[in-house]
């Protein structure tokens, strides 16, 4: 046996085991289940029939039965690149929404009344949204609501300067879309207001 059926006949192996072992434990969809089977029975029978692999690779106009696990083998990676990433996505999504709403449901529910109210979004803002909530307040808005992005600087101990203004904090940082998201969520729930608008801290 070459180094190459014997490579081909441990991966084989792996493959059917970890299959076994993830369908036990129902951490794959029944498409993944058959998909790794195929996988692993078809690098068993390539190499205890290694002709097969020549033969297989000339139905795709391949000169080599080899190359054809190669082709195989990106196009196998690349489709579980793609599933990696979405739920990557899944769950980032999923995160977010639970930092939304504890931070929603740590806020306070007295209602927002007024016609208009400014939803202000901060990240690490310490140095400048004092003097923008000044400068609304100067100009006479005195409904506004700040989502505290999960700032890390002293943002929150200058908030605390304005008891006045309601505030809400995602307990981690989940990007200004997000903050904003979260705070159109609230006010849909707290709010009776006509006109959002949305501001910058700096």
């Amino acid at each position: 046996m070459s180094l190459f059926d014997f490579t081909l006949l441990i991966s084989g192996v792996i493959f059917l085991i970890l299959t076994i072992d993830i369908s036990r434990r129902k951490k794959m969809n029944g498409v993944h289940v058959l998909l790794f089977l195929s996988v692993g029975i078809g690098l068993l029978v390539f190499t205890i029939f290694p002709t097969i692999l020549n033969r297989v690779g000339h139905i795709f106009g391949l000169q080599r039965g080899a190359d054809l696990l190669v082709y195989s083998s990106i196009l196998f990676l690349f489709y579980f690149m793609i599933q990696m990433f979405n739920k990557i996505e899944a769950q980032r999504e999923e995160m977010t929404k639970l930092v939304r709403e504890i931070a929603i449901q740590n806020g306070s529910k007295d209602t927002i009344e007024g016609e208009v109210v400014f939803l202000v979004r901060a990240y690490n803002e310490a140095t400048v949204i004092g003097e923008t909530l000044q400068n609304l307040q100067k100009a006479g808005f005195q409904n506004i609501l700040v989502v505290d992005d999960g700032s890390l600087d002293h943002t929150q101990q200058v908030l605390k300067a304005f008891p006045e203004v309601r505030v809400i904090r995602h307990l981690k940082n989940r990007g200004g879309g997000a903050a904003l998201e979260t705070g159109l969520e609230y006010l849909r729930r707290y709010g009776n207001t006509q006109y959002v608008c949305t501001f910058d801290a700096d």
